[in-house]
């Protein structure tokens, strides 16, 4: 049996797309307009009180002060007691990383045809304070008529906005991707040369196939972004405008100031080099090349998300079968000891035989935020009380949590994670209003030690 949608006022879900970091995310159509739409919705465990939930509504402020044709579009946000939404538009086609893992790279006119419309998008962004901060091929989506639009702002700075976003990926900074720049490797400010940075990465791996900074682990990765120069890209595949090679390098220069100075300095460039390919219109040119590849010969449904989830899976299908069998032997275990009522309990007891593995090589990640405050208990053994501020890395596989506060009923929670997944737990403790006076924030000094808090 399928799992009921939930019910949003002036909408109708359709589709269950994909689950991120704070937000579960839905094909839908907004009525009575009939128009379709794709609605990310705050994930029933986060109030929107929490402080997860304000990197959902910081996406939302920032895409309401744009407008351009090459931006997904904000239609609609929404914040009641209890859920919060956005509602965007929904665009039909794949996501550039979809398209040069498929066919290995594109035609010359093709890439510069996306840098350019990209260009425009940037311009628009830095003209109003805001950097985007994580241009990659997987935010990206090229639709049938040949526009690209950006897409993923969870990330996208502004600073008149108070604070960054939370980091939700279970560390105490961002994950290194080799389309980050030198200046985000090494925490210092990033600017709208940052955006040119990473467009430029995207750019060398539409027209070669290869990003110039991968490696096999994020050091490497960091290593290759901060003192490696990129073989040019002719190199990589023959044929190519030296102009190009130009261009790419401008962009990857180390230093910001070696760049161009902005996105409209970026396009100016651009153009002449797409009407030296016999081509003026970048639409055009783009919509020409998918042709030629017959990407849309076949429907391709909500492939925006469909592509950020297939990113998320390829990351958790392991963790996710490694839990699924962890949990199946411990319930065939346990029920072979005591009643089928007794299986959690007895699963716990299992579990207290060695300390809690605080550094595990293959991770997962918990965050907690608990109202007003709780001692935390992992598979039997204390903790920490909150609020705690760092992600606790876990091993993969199913894990027992208990809150206790002196007011309130024990809490406990059965939580299954995957390798490389973060799972988000909001907790509102249930006190009587008679007692709430007395529910404040403990004094950590009486607490036990957190000698081994990670």
């Amino acid at each position: 049996m399928e799992k009921e949608l939930p019910r949003l006022n002036g909408l109708r879900l359709v589709e269950h797309l994909a689950t991120e970091n704070v937000a579960d995310v839905f094909s839908g159509v907004q009525e009575p307009l009939g128009r379709s739409v794709v609605v990310k919705l705050l994930r029933p465990n986060v109030l929107p009180t929490s402080p997860f939930a304000a990197a959902l509504e910081r996406e939302a402020r920032l895409l309401g002060e744009l407008s351009h044709p090459y931006i997904q579009r904000l239609f609609d946000y929404r914040r009641e007691d209890t859920r919060m939404w956005l509602v965007l538009e929904q665009i039909e086609g794949p996501s550039l990383e979809m398209v040069i893992r498929q066919y290995g790279h594109i035609s010359t006119a093709a890439a510069v045809s996306i840098g350019l419309m990209l260009g425009g998008a940037l311009a628009h962004c830095h003209e109003r304070g805001i950097v985007h901060r994580d241009i990659q091929p997987r935010h990206i989506t090229l639709t049938p008529e040949g526009r690209v639009v950006l897409t993923h702002f969870s990330g996208a700075l502004k600073e008149r906005l108070p604070t960054a976003p939370e980091l939700l990926n279970g560390c105490d900074r961002p994950a290194i991707v080799p389309y980050m720049s030198p200046e985000q490797i090494l925490g210092e400010a990033t600017d709208g040369r940052t955006d040119i940075y990473s467009l430029g990465c995207v750019l060398y791996e539409a027209l070669t196939g290869q990003n110039p900074f991968a490696s096999i682990d994020e050091g490497g990765v960091a290593q290759r972004i901060r003192h490696s120069a990129p073989v040019p890209p002719s190199r990589q595949q023959p044929g190519l405008p030296s102009g190009i090679d130009r261009i790419i390098q401008r962009c990857l220069e180390k230093l910001p100031s070696d760049r161009y100075a902005d996105a409209t300095e970026f396009k100016e460039v651009l153009g002449p080099m797409l009407r030296q390919l016999g081509a003026e219109n970048p639409e055009t040119a783009l919509s020409s090349e998918l042709r030629k590849l017959g990407i849309f010969a076949t429907p391709i449904r909500h492939a925006l998300v469909h592509s950020r989830q297939a990113s998320i899976e390829k990351q958790g299908n392991l963790g996710r079968m490694v839990t699924v069998l962890g949990a199946c032997s411990l319930l065939i275990f346990a029920g072979g000891l005591v009643a089928q009522r007794n299986v959690t309990k007895t699963s716990l007891s299992t579990r207290l035989s060695g300390p809690l593995q605080l550094r595990p090589d293959r991770a997962g990640y918990l965050r907690i935020v608990v109202d007003p405050w709780a001692k935390v208990t992992i598979d039997g053994q204390y903790f920490d009380t909150t609020p705690i501020a760092r992600s606790i890395p876990l091993p993969a596989g199913t894990h027992y949590l208990q809150l206790d506060h002196p007011q309130a009923n024990t809490e406990k929670r059965v939580l299954n994670i995957a390798e490389g997944e973060t799972v988000l737990l909001d907790v509102r403790m249930k006190i009587p209003e008679s007692s709430r006076v007395d529910a404040g924030v403990p004094n950590h000094s009486n607490q036990a030690s957190d000698d081994t808090s990670p």
